[in-house]
């Protein structure tokens, strides 16, 4: 992840998150083996929410980020979409959403943008 990335994802991280001193290999397990060791590291982490709303806005596919799988992580962002376009259809603001789903507006625009055209 590049200090470019995530100044133009306006994403601060602390200078010294957990996994800053972890072989980087536990967070990208290869397939058939745990990724438990990798969030345990995470839940432990005060970077964990900024890390997972990181994956969340790039759609990172692979690894674990804030305590989350890549499956777990695509199930949440599957269940922040219908929230989003739900709630932005009925009339909510896009601060309401942002503040009930506990995310940042910059996702919750991500999100709206990644509307198929024939949703309304």
């Amino acid at each position: 992840m590049t200090n470019e990335l995530i100044q133009r994802l306006d994403i601060q991280f602390l200078e010294n998150p957990n996994c800053a001193s972890t072989d980087p290999e536990v967070f990208f397990p290869e397939r058939g083996y745990s990724t438990k060791p990798a969030i345990k590291i995470c839940n432990s982490c005060i970077d964990k929410q900024p890390c997972l709303e990181f994956a969340l806005t790039i759609n990172e596919g692979f690894g674990v980020y804030g305590g989350m799988s890549e499956r777990d992580r695509a199930a949440l962002r599957r269940d922040h979409k219908t929230k989003v376009f739900g709630d932005f259809a009925s009339g909510k603001s896009k601060q309401q959403i942002a503040e009930e789903i506990g995310f940042s507006i910059k996702y919750v625009n991500k999100l709206l943008r990644e509307r198929s055209p024939g949703e309304h």
